[in-house]
């Protein structure tokens, strides 16, 4: 017992045997008992941990311990072992005190300040996690835009080395149609060369030709004419 307090320590695993669901026991007090299963499925459901819901359980009993039946369910809850544990000191009985028209209209106020409470908290919830998947999304459509625009990027590129690969493929077939021509106007004055050469040999065979009967001619007039002089 914690002093000057009726209820049995918190560290008692009566209150934790009581939310994890080993202990059962009928709950003569409609809000205790709607507060024990909610407890049970809050730690059901990992929103709160045992030992969070021992706090708020124990906390409620202590602010509503006059509450009727609380001293009822409490007794039921701990039993014989609440008598043995105060064995050696008497613990002070304190009576049954209902509810006067007052005490229910508080603890009905409580109840809704806590119900209030509880869902402002989901309502904060709810709010995180969809900012949560906002930012979500906001990073995901971030990622895509940026590979959006890397593969953006890669089709510019590519289409630069396209247009590049096809201007020097134009100016290498410039080259070779000049190559070409070039070759085709060497080979011309090759052959326009060889035919000049040719006609050159030709012509000069000619005149050799030509030379060779002249001289013919005047050693046959000079031999015939000394013969006739003669």
């Amino acid at each position: 017992m914690e002093k000057n307090h009726p209820l049995p320590s918190k560290s008692r695993q009566e209150w934790r045997d009581l939310l994890n669901g080993n202990l059962n026991v009928p709950l003569k007090n409609y809000f205790f008992q709607m507060k024990v299963t909610q407890a049970r499925n809050q730690i059901k459901t990992g929103k709160f941990s045992l030992e969070e819901e021992v706090d708020n359980i124990y906390a409620l009993c202590k602010k509503f311990i006059k509450a009727k039946n609380m001293d009822t369910d409490l007794a039921k809850i701990f039993g014989a072992n609440e008598e043995e544990k105060n064995s050696e000191k008497e613990t002070e009985k304190r009576p049954v005190v209902e509810f006067e028209h007052d005490d229910q209209q508080y603890v009905i106020e409580e109840a809704k300040e806590h119900e209030e409470a509880e869902r402002k908290i989901l309502e904060a919830e709810r709010k995180k996690r969809e900012m949560i998947e906002r930012i979500k999304f906001q990073e995901e459509k971030a990622k895509l835009q940026s590979e959006k625009n890397k593969f953006d990027a890669e089709k510019i590129r590519l289409e630069a080395e396209k247009a590049i690969q096809v201007r020097l493929a134009v100016e290498k077939q410039k080259r070779e149609s000049k190559n070409n021509d070039t070759d085709l106007q060497n080979k011309r004055e090759l052959l326009t060369k060889e035919k000049r050469q040719k006609e050159l040999q030709r012509l000069s065979a000619v005149k050799k030709k030509k030379a060779k009967v002249v001289k013919k001619k005047s050693l046959f007039g000079s031999f015939f004419g000394g013969f006739f002089r003669n």
